[in-house]
């Protein structure tokens, strides 16, 4: 059996449209329920933050230098660090639709 997409958004209302809203409803798109000022389940994000978080510890003083760190900080990123943020995103949906 076909299952309809599910959407997922934030709160932004350029997102939250009559119009986008008429589309969904047309083309059967199910809107993941979304609270405003919720953590974001894109797992990029989450990795976003430790990068910034790792950054931020080595206080760089110019643009090159941020740069430079940022490119090493993303490649000490371990991978596993990455898979779990993603392999969380099920346990964190079943959650927010709860």
């Amino acid at each position: 059996m076909y299952e309809y997409p599910i959407f997922q958004q934030d709160n932004d209302p350029k997102h939250c449209s009559k119009l986008l809203k008429e589309f969904f409803i047309q083309k059967r798109i199910k809107v993941l329920p979304w609270p405003s000022c919720s953590p974001d389940l894109n797992p990029i994000e989450n990795v976003w933050a430790i990068l910034k978080k790792n950054i931020e510890k080595h206080n760089p003083s110019n643009l090159q230098e941020l740069k430079r760190i940022a490119v090493e900080q993303w490649d000490k990123i371990p991978q596993k660090i990455v898979n779990n943020c993603i392999d969380s995103i099920p346990a964190r949906i079943e959650e927010l639709i709860k």
